[in-house]
This record gives structure tokens, C-alpha cells and sequence, in this order.
């Protein structure tokens, strides 16, 4: 019974929906706009729509969300709340400003929405209203402002407190009670918020310190002792004055942080040549009974750091094993020093530290994200303190690592202190500012950085190649078939190194560039990252062949929604209709007027008619004019050419519906004599001409007469004919 009763209550755990991860939100301050990162424990779909004051982020399979650090580096003049909805799981944003949200994917994992100053683009998706319509613009609103302090009321002052007292002490002994009385009455109140602010964080500093012990029971009644004294205090373990040289800095979840004397790499560099001290680093590694010495050895491998030199670093811990507290940050650092991946990384969420664990922790793989905590100053200052020759080791990828996760001041403050040192730059700095290069938009600049290291080829050439393509897709170039091939050599040579990632994602660029868009999309499952470019390359720059190859085999994703009105608008022009459909169905709200051209395009003329019902735009009307001539309704296409104003497309419209007293009224001299001869003649002259006023009546005309007048009538017919043909230009 109790087996089936645990089967049981196993299978009920296993059929429940896994909990939703927390989706982290952090911010940044930018020129003109404010930026929100959502780091998503998995990728997702998603959907940005707008509300009545702001907009509503719904992120598929998630309702939890960390909103603890939004306010961290903006203010509340664009952001004014966030919040999540507790009934639907949305992400509310609540906006304040004459501004607009664009969001779009950095990652398949990291979702980015900017609040940007000003109103939307015209025709933006995320503009519309759960219904699919537009919605009308953000009002304004004035910014929340504190409670002004009441009347009278100023900080708390101790030390005025004090001299007051004294003064109005002295007045009563001198008989001057009079005079100071006045003041007295007028006394300001005091704030004393400040001062309990400070003492409240000077005591909490204190208790994580452990210098001091809190209780806590409420305060009771002061006790006087003998002298006076109360007898209720605060015990202190320590001398006063000590309490900051307990504290020791703390990451963010906590742990504490490596201290700068165990992270000088500037301290353990030599002085000289590093051939001359090489030796003396490594004497007395062994002591007493071939035991290593621990400070030898400790030495020994700090030298080795300071040099770049990681696996010998290792290699030294290895050979001569003793009992070193660094070791674990030694063995860290020798794997970030030679970019290979870390087994144990010891600097992993240490990004938060004010200490130089900070540099080496933005280095770590995986590294910290664009939500987390970075002690940017401390980490940029570690890395400015290091020899020249260790700055240029590690400024490449640290500036690469800078520019993923958006910190581009940071990253042009490295390459700063890395091209500062003398000397020529090496190829990995000529890569690291072609990156640069690419991130403030100077694609052109970029590949003139990046090609000569391209063309002499050497350990930075798979870095300085994808820069390469990154800088020829930016600029809208094509890409060599021989650099295609090139990157995928090199891809398979580094297969599982940390630069995979960015060969792959260069590759599938350089495949579209290079016109096999095919290839590109084939090769999406191993850079996603790379969709929603690849979609745009294929709208703006793809072939025709191309175009309906890749459009008509897959199915629109939420990375192509951006282009799916210029592919659908191509998709009309080569007259695939269908197909135009489709991608018109993927958009929330399809233009009514490309719907009816693509309607139009598979010779449907009662659709496009549809389609177009309550458009009044001037384009609508031309489409209604080619759906009436596809249907053969000449009439009303003339009426509806009138009221646009085209006279040449209505008089060949009238022409085609053989409406010839509309001819004759609204044509040129040509077609008014030729809708003369289609009007039947007049019984009172074969002729058509009108009886001349006086003429008296005559009798019916003989048969001569009546053959003169027909062929009278013949002539004339046959000049207006000539006339028309000469007067109307050949097809």
C-alpha cells in the first residue's frame, strides 16, 4: 500500500508544469534613451504590445521577475513603475515622457527594450493595442516630487543644538533672559531623519563587522547608575576607530572578495629583464627533505603570472604541491591568462567587488551578463595598474567581453590603456579596435583595421576575418566565395575554443553575403543569434531567386516579423500573391492596401475590392481601379478615375464601357468627332447635323441624295479616324 501510495504522489510531481525561473531586469543610462535587459533563464518567445500608460512585455512560459536593481542607474523621467501583473505574469511598463519602446533580441536569451525619447516610428508593430489597432500617444505627465519639509523645519545640528543651550544658560545667569527669551520662542524644529540615518547605517556596518551586538528586545526605561549614567549601551569588541578595517568587501550574493595584495600582478612583475630574473624566481623551491617550500613556490609562480606565462604558472603548483591559500585564484588566473576555459573558476560571480577580483571575474567564462553587478571602476583601474605587456594580453578579450554586454565606454577605455604602451600594435590590438570600430558604427574604419591582419595570416586571423565580414555586412557588401571557405576551415580548427561562438555566427553572415542564402539558413540551428540579420539581409539585398527559395520554405518566425511587409511587398512584384499572404498574416496589423495587391497579383479583383473597403487613401483608389478593369467594370472605373483626377486613364476607361456621350463630353477633339460617328444620326438629317434655323421643311430625299450623303458621310468618318489614329500614341 505505501509503494502504490509513493507511485503515486511520483507520477502526480512529474505531470506538474516545471516553475518558472526568474527573469533578472537590470538598466542603463544612455544618451536619449533609457535601456532595460531581461536575461532569460532559457530562450523564449515574446511580445511587446502597448497599454493606456506605457507598454506590456508577456514573455512565454515566465511570470516571475528580479526588478530589485531598475533603478539603479536611471531615474523615474522616462521609467516611471515596472511591475509584473500578478494575473497574467506581463511585465507592465508604466512610461511618463514623449518617448516610445523598441525592443529587440541581443540574444537568444537576452531581450533588450529601449525607452527612447520621442514619438515611434511611423507604421511601428509594437504601437498597437491588444485589439491589433494603433493606440493613441503617451501623454506626458510631471515627474512625482517629494513632499516639501514642513515650514521652519531644518536639519538636525548637534553642535547648534548645543550652543543654543549654552547661549540661553549664560543669558539666564547674566539677567539677559529677556533678550533671549525671543529666539527661544521662535525656536526652528529640527529634522533629526539625517542623523538617524547615519547612526542606522554606521550600526548596521558595525553588526556585519561583528564589532557590534545588537538585541533585539525594544528599549525599555532609562536606568541612571550612580554617576548618571544610563546603563543601557551599545557593546563595542574593538577600540574605536577600527570598524572600516573590519569590513571586508563583499560580492554581490555575499562571498567574500579577494583583497588587492593577493591580486598585484603589477607587484610581481620583475624589475628587469625577465631572462635575468627568471632564475632567481625559481631558486629554494625545495627545502629540508626535498619538501617544497611553500613561500619558493609561492614566489615562483606569482613570477610566472606577471609574465603571462599561465601553464607554467600551473605547471609549478603541479611539480611542487604545498599548502598555498591563493592557489585556487593562481590556477583561475593562469586559464584566463592563456583564454582557455576554466575548470574551476574562482573569480565567478565576483564581478561586484571593489577590489582587482573584479577585473579577472569580467574575464571568467561564463562572465557576468548585462544585468549583473559590475564594480567597473575597480575593475578598470586593476587593469590600467597591470605591465604593458600583461594589458595587451588581456585588453582584446576583455574589450570583446565589455562589448557583449554593452559597456562601450569601458571597452574604449581599454583599448586606451592598452595602446598608451610604446611599440607597434600587435595584430590582436588592431583586432580589438576594429571590434571597437564596428561597436561605435565605423564599419568602413573597421575593415580597414581588420583586412591586413587578414592578409598575413598568424594566431589572430579567425578573429580578424569575422571582424572582417561583420565590418562587409555592415556596410552592405558582398563577401568573397574564398572567405566563405576560409572561415569554415578555421571554424573546424576551433571547434570547442571560446571563439567558436563568433566564427559561426561570421560564417552564416558571410554565407548570405556571398549570395547561398540557403547555406545560411541551413546553418541557423548553431547561430540563432544570427536570424533576424539574416532575414534582413534576404529583404533588402536578396536575390529574386533567393527570396522566394527561403520565403516559400519557411515559415515566418518572430525574428522575421521586422521584414515580413518588404518580403511580402517583393513576393507581389514577382506575382506570388499566395505567398504574400502569408507573410502579410505573420504582422498584427497588415496594410490593407499591400493585402489587396497581393489579391490583385492572383488576378482576384472581388478580394482586392474587399480588402480595400473603408480605405481612403489616394493609392487605395488606383487599386480599385485596377480590380474594376480585371473584372471588366469599365464604368465604374471611370467614375472612380474622375474623382481622383486622371482624365487620360477615365477617357480610356469610358472608351472601353463604349459610354460615347461620356466621350464626347470629357475627350479631346480626336475622340469627340469619333464619338460623333457612334451616336446614331438625327431623323431630320441623315447627316447628324442640325436644320439651320429659317430652313423651310423639304420632302424625303431621293436616292441620289441620300448615296451623296452617305458618302459625304463616309469621308468625314474616315478623316476623324486618321485624326484619332495620329492623335493617339502607339502601345
Amino acid at each position: 500500500m505505501m509503494r502504490t501510495l509513493w507511485l503515486a504522489l511520483l507520477v502526480w510531481c512529474l505531470g506538474l508544469p516545471a516553475a518558472a525561473q526568474v527573469v533578472r531586469v537590470a538598466s542603463g543610462a544612455h544618451d536619449g534613451f533609457s535601456r532595460l535587459a531581461l536575461q532569460l533563464p532559457a530562450p523564449a518567445d515574446w511580445h511587446l504590445q502597448r497599454v493606456a500608460d506605457g507598454y506590456e512585455l508577456r514573455i512565454s512560459g515566465q511570470n516571475r521577475y528580479d526588478i530589485s536593481n531598475v533603478y539603479r542607474f536611471i531615474g523615474r523621467e522616462r521609467l516611471a513603475a515596472i511591475w509584473a501583473d500578478p494575473n497574467t505574469g506581463a511585465l507592465k511598463l508604466s512610461l511618463r515622457c514623449n518617448c516610445h519602446a523598441i525592443p529587440f533580441a541581443y540574444r537568444p536569451s537576452v531581450i533588450v527594450v529601449d525607452l527612447r525619447d520621442g514619438p515611434p516610428p511611423p507604421g511601428s508593430a509594437f504601437e498597437l493595442g491588444a485589439d491589433g489597432l494603433p493606440m493613441p500617444p503617451l501623454a506626458v505627465q510631471a515627474p512625482p516630487r517629494p513632499r516639501p519639509r514642513p515650514a521652519g523645519t531644518r536639519d538636525y545640528d548637534w553642535m547648534a543644538i548645543a550652543l543654543e543651550r549654552q547661549k540661553r544658560a549664560a543669558a539666564r545667569l547674566s539677567g539677559e533672559a529677556e533678550a533671549v527669551a525671543a529666539p527661544v520662542t521662535e525656536e526652528v524644529p529640527h529634522s533629526a531623519e539625517p542623523l538617524r540615518e547615519a547612526l542606522l547605517l554606521q550600526m548596521s556596518r558595525g553588526a556585519a563587522a561583528g564589532l557590534v551586538q545588537m538585541d533585539g528586545a525594544l528599549p525599555g526605561p532609562r536606568v541612571k547608575g550612580a554617576a548618571g549614567v544610563t546603563t543601557s549601551q551599545i557593546l563595542i569588541t574593538d577600540a574605536p576607530g577600527q570598524l572600516s578595517a573590519r569590513l571586508e568587501p563583499v560580492a554581490a550574493a555575499g562571498q567574500s572578495c579577494p583583497t588587492a595584495e593577493q591580486l598585484a600582478l603589477q607587484d610581481w612583475a620583475p624589475k628587469g629583464l625577465v631572462a635575468l630574473a627568471l632564475a632567481p624566481a625559481r631558486a629554494g623551491l625545495l627545502a629540508e627533505f626535498d619538501r617544497p617550500d611553500p613561500q619558493a613556490v609561492g614566489r615562483a609562480t606569482r613570477f610566472l603570472l606577471a609574465i603571462g606565462f599561465g601553464a607554467e604558472a600551473r605547471g609549478m603548483l603541479d611539480a611542487f604541491p604545498a599548502d598555498l591559500p591563493d592557489a585556487p585564484l593562481w590556477r583561475s588566473l593562469s586559464y584566463i591568462l592563456d583564454g582557455e576555459r576554466d575548470p574551476s573558476p574562482a573569480f565567478r560571480g565576483l564581478a561586484a567587488c571593489e577590489t582587482p577580483a573584479a577585473l579577472w571575474s569580467l574575464l571568467t567564462d561564463p562572465g557576468p551578463t548585462a544585468g549583473d553587478a559590475i564594480a567597473m571602476q575597480a575593475a578598470l583601474a586593476a587593469f590600467s595598474a597591470l605591465p604593458p605587456d600583461l594589458r595587451e594580453l588581456i585588453g582584446p578579450p576583455l574589450a570583446e567581453r565589455l562589448l557583449s554586454i554593452d559597456r562601450k565606454a569601458a571597452a574604449e577605455t581599454v583599448r586606451g590603456a592598452v595602446v598608451r604602451a610604446p611599440g607597434a600594435r600587435s595584430p590582436r590590438v588592431r583586432v580589438m579596435e576594429a571590434d571597437l570600430a564596428l561597436a561605435r558604427g565605423d564599419s568602413a574604419g573597421a575593415e580597414a583595421l581588420a583586412r591586413p591582419v587578414v592578409e598575413a595570416p598568424g594566431p589572430s586571423t579567425p578573429e580578424a576575418l569575422a571582424a572582417l565580414v561583420e565590418a562587409r555586412v555592415a556596410q552592405n557588401l558582398s563577401v568573397s566565395p574564398e572567405e566563405v571557405t576560409t572561415l569554415e576551415a578555421l571554424l573546424r580548427e576551433r571547434a570547442g575554443d571560446a571563439s567558436a561562438a563568433r566564427l559561426t555566427y561570421a560564417l552564416t553572415l558571410a554565407r548570405a553575403a556571398s549570395g547561398n542564402f540557403e547555406a545560411a539558413f541551413s546553418g541557423l540551428a548553431a547561430a540563432p543569434v544570427a536570424e533576424a540579420r539574416l532575414w534582413e539581409m534576404l529583404a533588402q539585398g536578396g536575390s529574386d531567386d533567393a527570396l522566394v527559395t527561403v520565403a516559400l520554405s519557411r515559415r515566418p518566425t518572430v525574428a522575421a516579423i521586422a521584414q515580413a511587409h518588404r518580403i511580402a511587398e517583393r513576393l507581389i512584384g514577382l506575382g506570388l500573391g499566395k505567398a504574400a499572404d502569408v507573410w502579410l498574416a505573420a504582422l498584427p496589423d497588415p496594410d490593407p492596401l499591400l493585402s489587396a495587391r497581393a489579391a490583385l497579383a492572383e488576378q482576384d479583383g472581388r478580394a482586392a475590392l474587399r480588402r480595400l473597403e473603408g480605405s481612403a487613401a489616394p493609392e487605395a483608389d488606383h487599386i480599385r481601379v485596377a480590380a474594376l478593369t480585371l473584372l471588366g467594370a469599365d464604368a465604374e472605373a471611370a467614375e472612380v478615375l474622375s474623382r481622383i483626377g486622371d482624365a487620360p486613364a477615365r477617357q480610356k476607361a469610358e472608351v472601353r464601357a463604349r459610354d460615347w456621350a461620356g466621350v464626347a463630353a470629357n475627350g479631346g477633339d480626336a475622340w469627340r468627332k469619333i464619338a460623333g460617328i457612334m451616336v446614331p444620326p438625327s431623323a431630320a438629317d441623315p447627316t447628324g447635323a442640325p436644320p439651320a434655323e429659317g430652313t423651310p421643311p423639304i420632302g424625303e430625299p431621293g436616292p441620289l441624295a441620300r448615296a451623296r450623303a452617305l458618302a459625304e458621310q463616309s469621308a468625314d468618318d474616315r478623316a476623324r479616324i486618321e485624326a484619332l489614329l495620329l492623335a493617339v500614341a502607339e502601345p
